[in-house]
């Protein structure tokens, strides 16, 4: 189960990873593609769905050591 997550926690989970590394490319791409796109609920898509997954891809990463740095 996916947790919510701010645009500010993933920024912090994403924090030491350089820029043009391939997980920023994707997190700018998901807020052109997505950034006003909300749920049935309300909630906005990219707090309940994009940014916790791209969390856990840079947590993945970081353990792995597959991130630029």
């Amino acid at each position: 189960m996916l947790i919510e997550c701010s645009l500010q926690d993933l920024e912090a989970r994403l924090e030491g990873i350089v820029r043009t590394d391939p997980l920023w490319r994707a997190l700018l791409q998901a807020q052109k593609s997505h950034g006003n796109t909300t749920r049935k609920n309300g909630q906005p898509y990219l707090e309940h769905h994009i940014y916790p997954v791209m969390a856990m891809i840079a947590d993945y990463s970081r353990a792995e050591g597959n991130v630029s740095k």
